[in-house]
């Protein structure tokens, strides 16, 4: 019952759902209504990177976001070189 409910959640939604059975303690994950059974710690984490981390392109051409102005404030680069 929860691998289909999960892969309802991750077909209405942009959720990634990670699913863990009691009786096994296998571990499945459903994303974009597609299930992937039975993975390994490795697998889980590279799967849980790749879709929940952003992925830079061009990162010498993007302005920083908002987290990464927030950061070089908190780093002493708050603007007109504030402390």
């Amino acid at each position: 019952m929860r691998h289909r409910a999960g892969i309802g959640m991750s077909e209405n939604s942009d959720a990634v759902v990670v699913i863990v059975s009691e009786e096994t303690g296998s571990i499945s994950v459903a994303v974009g209504g597609m299930l992937k059974r039975h993975l390994m710690p490795e697998t889980l984490e590279n799967l849980l990177r790749n879709e929940l981390l952003p992925q830079e392109k061009e990162p010498s051409d993007r302005k920083p976001g908002l987290f990464g102005l927030l950061r070089a404030r908190g780093e002493g680069g708050g603007r007109n070189g504030e402390q």
